[in-house]
């Protein structure tokens, strides 16, 4: 059976997405540097090596996970390469917003903005005058810092509300207040814990904790331990159901 040809706007994300395919290649050759296309589908977290190529290609139809991970990966805005897949994100939102039960409350779509996925070790080293590389990235809705930036959860200490490969979004420029959760490095590493601020010392020296939700796990004193506050977490997202496939 023939394959059935892709609409024209899918056509033409194929050819955009050439276009940067090609300029991202001359642009690693120029800085000595070579890239393939099974690099591409590997860094998108996809199974098959030729995914990227099927995109690329006309032979699959670009959708919008596809179009978040390929932007990622050549830095460039989603709607450079599908300006109709970029621009059905906010009539998306507003969609669902009809359909939903009196229970369920919808956020307002005010934008899409990039930020970098690190590990603990690199938000360890996180500041706003250090700019890490990150191997991903994600977007965000919510007003952040350009300092912020996304991190999965690791270890049990916070369930049940936080489990480990959550994602957590940590903006470095707000203080954290009591209640908020945060991102911290003590001398045992980085950790993630609820913040809890136990007053003033005799030296003017605020006092806090950060507190474990597992109460299997111990509390950290700041009047006992050495402790750096890189961020408050501002964001935290939960995937239901993980694919081992994206394509």
């Amino acid at each position: 059976m023939a394959r059935k040809p892709l609409s024209l706007a899918r056509q033409q994300d194929a050819e955009r997405l050439k276009s940067i395919w090609a300029a991202y290649k001359d642009n690693a050759r120029a800085n000595g540097k070579k890239v393939t296309q099974d690099d591409v589908s590997e860094a998108c977290g996809w199974a098959t090596q030729g995914a990227f190529s099927a995109y690329l290609n006309a032979r699959t139809p670009l959708n919008f996970d596809a179009l978040i991970k390929l932007s990622n990966f050549f830095d460039v805005a989603p709607f450079e390469i599908s300006p109709e897949l970029a621009s059905n994100i906010e009539s998306i939102a507003s969609g669902v917003t009809d359909r939903m039960d009196n229970n369920v409350q919808a956020v307002e779509f005010e934008g899409l903005k990039r930020i970098p996925i690190l590990t603990y070790v690199q938000a360890g080293k996180w500041r706003e005058a250090i700019q890490l590389p990150a191997d991903d990235y994600t977007f965000v809705s919510v007003d952040t810092s350009p300092s912020s930036f996304g991190a999965y959860v690791v270890g049990d200490s916070m369930l049940p509300d936080f489990k480990e490969g959550d994602l957590i979004i940590i903006d470095t420029q707000v203080p954290p207040q009591p209640t908020d959760y945060v991102m911290a490095e003590s001398a045992d590493g980085i950790t993630f814990k609820k913040y809890r601020s136990r007053g003033v010392n005799e030296n003017g020296v605020e006092v806090f904790d950060l507190v474990p939700l597992n109460p299997d796990f111990p509390t950290i004193r700041s009047d006992r331990s050495k402790i750096e506050i890189i961020g408050t977490v501002v964001e935290h997202r939960r995937t239901l159901k993980r694919q081992s496939r994206y394509n």
